[in-house]
């Protein structure tokens, strides 16, 4: 089940990363202007936003296997349209269909391994240190090759990228011997009604247990900061070195700490004794990191905090899933996680625009370290948290 769940989650990554490094370049190729990336990026949180929470139920419900297969459906139809499509309108549908499939795999992925092999519940900060590590790996690779492919050929990333989803359809349908449909306590006489009291009952679980319930007021704030480095962490270093050519090489940098963060996670994973301290200080130690990349005028300076604050990132997210996970039901796990992505979406929806607003303000050094802020923040109230 693990080796599976590992090769899922590492091709899944890999598929993503084919066209992460490229989609704005491919887009504009094929006669969406900028406007209009921006608005297909709005659009497309939009659309997770209203899809997230509905399709975590319908997950718990009707069979988390079920909602993993439609996900890599929808997300391999949005990559054959992106390969075949041209102009604005087409390519806000297929932003559409990709993040309504996005939406069916948040939650459910979870709430299937660890449903499907209930062993795992007794490792979880292990899993998904490793989990981190085989993500992060598919998509530095896949953001590799993908950019190397565009530059010869530019629909092929997507092309290859609906192929694999496809294929990691198939042998996800393969691996659950076709049994992917699993009705879960459903009222057949008024389904609709059912969902309708599973999710309120979701929602209540996550604000009235107290670590679901910090976790969402400490991710909020954390995502509003994590958010503003992923927009400008490629003009803020591009208007350090005067050139675009570095770039690249930071990207591998930052990602490969990332990873080696989760592997010394999981080197130490059993003479820890408390993960929230962890945690707690993995999100203090990213937060003086992040100041410190904008603070200091020293441009290699800059590079190595920004690497230490990427670093800890791979510490403290698997931690995370491992506080949230181990208190949550399996009946109502892809709904919490769903409803956790939710308000994750909300945050990075409002960090946008924030960050935006600030920055016609502020210098970019003065911008980034700024953007710390919630995060230190996001530390006082993982003190909140309570060990078990």
């Amino acid at each position: 089940m693990e080796i599976f769940l590992l090769f899922y989650v590492f091709l899944s990554d890999f598929s993503f990363g084919l066209t992460l490094s490229i989609w704005v370049l491919y887009y504009l190729s094929r006669g969406v202007n900028l406007q209009w990336v921006a608005y297909i990026s709005s659009i497309s949180a939009i659309t997770i936003l209203i899809f997230e929470f509905p399709t975590g139920v319908i997950a718990d419900k009707f069979g988390c296997s079920l909602s993993v297969f439609i996900s890599n459906i929808l997300i391999s139809f949005s990559s054959f349209l992106a390969y075949i499509s041209y102009g604005n309108l087409m390519f806000m549908l297929l932003s559409i269909v990709s993040a309504i499939g996005t939406t069916f795999s948040t939650g459910a992925l979870s709430g299937w391994f660890l449903k499907k092999d209930p062993i795992l519940k007794e490792k979880l900060a292990s899993i998904y240190s490793e989990i981190n590590i085989f993500s992060n790996t598919g998509k530095l690779l896949g953001g590799l090759i993908g950019a190397i492919i565009f530059n010869f050929i530019k629909p092929l990333p997507f092309l290859l990228s609906s192929i694999l989803y496809l294929l990691l359809a198939i042998s996800f349908l393969l691996f659950n011997k076709f049994k992917i449909l699993e009705i879960s306590n459903t009222n057949i006489r008024n389904p609709f009604k059912d969902i309708l009291i599973h999710a309120k009952d979701s929602i209540l679980f996550s604000l009235k247990e107290k670590r679901v319930y910090y976790i969402l007021i400490l991710s909020f704030l954390f995502l509003i900061a994590a958010e503003g480095p992923l927009i400008y962490w490629q003009p803020f270093f591009n208007e350090k070195f005067k050139t675009s050519f570095p770039i690249g090489i930071i990207f591998v940098l930052f990602l490969l700490s990332t990873i080696l963060g989760s592997i010394i996670l999981r080197i130490f994973i059993q003479k820890i004794k408390k993960f929230k301290l962890i945690f707690s200080f993995s999100i203090l130690l990213g937060g003086i990191m992040l100041f410190l990349t904008g603070f200091t005028e020293n441009i290699y300076l800059s590079i190595f905090f920004f690497i230490l604050y990427n670093f800890t990132l791979g510490v403290g997210g698997p931690i995370r899933m491992k506080i949230l996970n181990e208190v949550i039901p399996d009946e109502k796990r892809a709904s919490i996680l769903s409803f956790v992505s939710l308000v994750e979406g909300g945050s990075g929806t409002i960090s946008g625009f924030t960050w935006g607003y600030i920055s016609k303000f502020f210098s970019l050094n003065l911008l980034i370290s700024l953007i710390s802020i919630p995060i230190f923040l996001s530390y006082i109230i993982s003190l909140k948290i309570p060990e078990k």
